[in-house]
């Protein structure tokens, strides 16, 4: 969903609600005055009636009601949303001397020659523009575009160590050969534990040849990416085929891999398991068969 860090309240209605930041004591408080404008109550319903997992998600603050809502917090515009995926926006338009239905999306608005939303006053017009021309990706869309884009997040997060490993041997080679091989110095190298600042420069160099391993490793190692969804998890692999399945279905090398990812930051990559490139995007070293 597009609010990770945020609590959902409920505004009456299935599947409605007001996401506030856990932290926002005044929103909080105002969240439990909020309920759906009465005049999007018909619209939300009729359309849930066909789309019963669709979410409605309250956006901008609201405006206080009058009369016999003079207690509440009005909401009459939603992002509509299915599995994690924002389709489009519903919500209330004043037009000549009343308020008329909106709707609006990419294809809604692709489709129009004039203007980027459809409006009506009559709910059946609307509610059958809103099922025609709101509607989720394929699986195969969502895993592509995800695909490339974790795939390009991974190659930067890797450019910088195998970089570095390059220049680092670039920088040292020179010296260290002249160093060993002059003299018969190899087992003065060897034998260098009193000699602080060589210890040191052997401890850069490995942790430096390392990380550029682990980098090679992401790089050519046979790999899924996995999208995390709400009801579910998209797969795509190095193969190209992609599909959508359970957490459950998932093998426990590629359970236990998503887990240890999902603690770490977007960007940090753990050797051996993967990188996550996304909020939602894992990059996953397939375990390699003995």
């Amino acid at each position: 969903m597009s609010n990770i860090n945020k609590v959902k309240h409920p505004l009456g209605m299935h599947n409605t609600y007001w996401p506030v930041a856990s932290v926002d004591v005044s929103n909080t408080e105002r969240a439990k005055e909020s309920i759906v404008h009465p005049f999007m109550v018909p619209l939300i319903e009729a359309i849930q009636v066909k789309r019963p997992h669709w979410e409605f998600e309250a956006t901008g603050m609201g405006n206080r009601g009058i009369g016999e809502h003079i207690t509440n917090v009005l909401h009459s515009t939603f992002d509509i949303y299915d599995n994690g995926e924002r389709l489009g926006t519903i919500y209330r338009e004043y037009r000549g001397d009343s308020n008329v239905y909106a709707a609006k999306s990419h294809r809604i608005s692709n489709k129009r020659q004039i203007g980027t939303s459809k409006m009506s006053k009559h709910l059946k017009v609307i509610v059958s523009e809103v099922l025609r021309e709101m509607y989720p990706r394929t699986v195969t869309e969502i895993a592509d575009e995800k695909y490339k884009t974790s795939h390009e997040a991974m190659r930067q997060a890797t450019y910088k160590d195998k970089r570095l490993h390059l220049h680092t041997v670039d920088t040292m080679r020179d010296a260290m050969l002249a160093y060993l091989t002059t003299g018969g110095r190899w087992d003065e190298f060897e034998a260098v534990e009193d000699k602080p600042d060589v210890m040191k420069a052997k401890t850069t160099y490995r942790t430096v040849a390392d990380n550029a391993r682990v980098a090679e490793d992401l790089s050519r190692s046979h790999h899924v990416v996995l999208i995390e969804r709400p009801r579910d998890i998209i797969v795509k692999g190095s193969n190209g085929l992609s599909n959508a399945c359970s957490l459950e279905s998932l093998s426990d090398d590629t359970k236990t891999k998503l887990a240890l990812l999902k603690m770490g930051e977007t960007g940090t990559i753990i050797p051996e398991v993967g990188i996550r490139t996304g909020a939602d995007t894992f990059y996953i070293l397939l375990k390699q068969e003995a």
